[in-house]
């Protein structure tokens, strides 16, 4: 692969992930890795964050396959 084309979707960790596992790549743990990352703070996040979900796995589905997906 000498070249990594983001599609147009929400989700671009999962479709990043799976665009390289698709590919061959190899994932490792890494230790002292640090992730920050922000809670929804309200309901109306919360939902908003719920729709991109459920909107970015069918994205994911139609892409990869659902078998991959799961």
């Amino acid at each position: 692969m000498n070249e990594f084309r983001w599609e147009n979707v929400v989700c671009e960790d999962a479709y990043s992930y799976l665009h390289c596992l698709k590919n061959g790549y190899e994932f490792n743990y890494v230790k002292d890795a640090e992730i920050q990352y922000r809670s929804p703070q309200n309901l109306g996040d919360h939902l908003k964050q719920s729709l991109r979900f459920n909107s970015g796995r069918q994205h994911l589905e139609n892409t990869f396959g659902k078998n991959f997906v799961s």
